[in-house]
């Protein structure tokens, strides 16, 4: 494949998509002669995996003449059981507590909004980013992998969505969805959806829909009445080696245990009870494609557990073990790229039998493994598309995108992912 870099051209070698090492076998001249257009048609229908935001511009501005990429595999093997590792403590106090968490691959930070202010998880200390922002509080705050940003939903006296990049907020839409507040939500990076089931608004209407926003044209609809029922207060993650979204417990008169599956048209019951509770953390494990749930508030009266769960297989739920921070109103996501589970606020036990605000952060490592910095899309092979990400930050101070850390994206950098092609070790 050829990039062209300004005056530069740098000629690399097409990878086959069946291949399991660089072959030399190019076609130069399917591509070149046409349009950019009609090359961006000719790229699509030869099945070459572009992402979503990438199009015919790559072409016209001549940084892509043609773009192959090695066939992904089925599976990530598993490093290690999502039951591995323990909780520790990182922060003994933060400057706030919240359960609206996300963790932003691309970046490779993670990120918590509050109502009014934003901040991010480096995995050594915390920095505000933002502050000054007006979304309802306990909504609902997921990735994006398709379009590389945190998405927020919901809250009190709110039914707008908001994305993050790092950079500003920005107001994506009003939707038609009723205003709510604990709603369960995941984004299917399979089908490129945000899926929001649930919750309820600031009076007593608790809600049993569900919802999908289409980021490519921003159209909210509501899908057929689920069999779930009422829910509030319950999580929902996606499930990539699956391909679906699983969303556990919450609350409806009593604490709730089951799990159910959405694959894009209908809800299915997963016949293995789990932990009830409500305002539990959960999140994807994505290297041991395991679904991990801890903590979680039961009622009532209101005690937190101090528990660690994990699906296994897509289907069963086993208990890790009993030495999780117990404690509620929280939430917890999976940071990729440092193969740990990053837990943050809630409420819960503070001593001489209270209950109040827990503002620290814990962290479980989830064992050993090898940074993988070529990786930068974070979907743990490198690929195209990691190329792709290079040529968005060329000749910019990106340190992700910087791979060999010499200040600025550069060649080096296409050249290591060359190098590391392939799945993360």
């Amino acid at each position: 494949m050829q990039y062209l870099f300004g005056t530069a051209a740098i000629t690399c070698c097409c990878i086959i998509a069946n291949a399991s090492s660089f072959t030399e076998n190019c076609n130069q001249d399917d591509l070149s002669n046409k349009s950019a257009s009609n090359q961006w048609k000719q790229a699509q229908k030869a099945g070459v995996a572009v992402p979503g935001h990438i199009g015919p511009r790559y072409f016209q501005s001549g940084l892509l003449q043609t773009m192959s990429v090695a066939k992904r595999p089925e599976q990530v093997p598993d490093r290690v059981s999502g039951c591995d590792g323990s909780w520790n403590l990182a922060i003994e106090s933060m400057p706030f507590s919240s359960d609206c968490i996300c963790y932003d691959r691309r970046r490779r930070v993670t990120v918590i909004a509050n109502p009014s202010d934003t901040w991010e998880w480096d995995g050594t200390s915390w920095t505000q980013v933002d502050s000054g922002a007006s979304r309802g509080g306990t909504g609902a705050f997921v990735y994006d992998p398709v379009g590389q940003r945190c998405l927020y939903f919901g809250g009190y006296f709110n039914n707008q969505l908001w994305s993050w990049d790092g950079e500003e907020w920005l107001l994506l839409s009003d939707s038609p969805v009723p205003q709510r507040v604990y709603p369960a939500m995941a984004f299917d990076a399979h089908r490129n959806r945000l899926v929001v089931h649930g919750g309820y608004d600031s009076g007593s209407i608790l809600y049993e829909d569900t919802w999908e926003w289409d980021p490519e044209t921003g159209v909210w609809t509501e899908t057929p009445s689920s069999p779930i029922g009422p829910l509030y207060a319950h999580r929902m993650v996606f499930d990539e080696s699956r391909g679906q979204c699983v969303l556990h417990g919450g609350y409806y008169f009593t604490n709730q245990g089951d799990s159910w599956a959405w694959n894009g048209s209908a809800w299915s019951e997963i016949t293995s009870t789990g932990p009830a509770r409500y305002v539990f953390a959960m999140a994807y494990d994505r290297r041991s494609q395991q679904i991990l749930l801890s903590g979680g508030t039961q009622c009532c009266g209101e005690v937190e557990l101090p528990e660690t769960w994990r699906m296994d297989g897509g289907n069963t739920w086993q208990l890790c073990d009993a030495s999780a921070p117990a404690r509620g109103y929280t939430n917890m996501a999976y940071d990729s790229f440092r193969h740990r589970m990053i837990f943050t606020g809630g409420w819960g036990p503070i001593g001489g039998g209270e209950r109040g605000v827990l503002p620290q952060t814990w962290e479980r490592e989830l064992g050993p493994i090898t940074l993988c910095h070529s990786d930068i899309d974070g979907d743990l092979v490198i690929d195209v598309n990691d190329i792709i990400e290079v040529l968005n930050a060329w000749q910019a101070v990106d340190p992700v995108a910087d791979i060999d850390g010499s200040g600025i994206v550069d060649t080096n950098d296409i050249l290591a992912i060359i190098r590391d092609w392939g799945p993360c070790p």
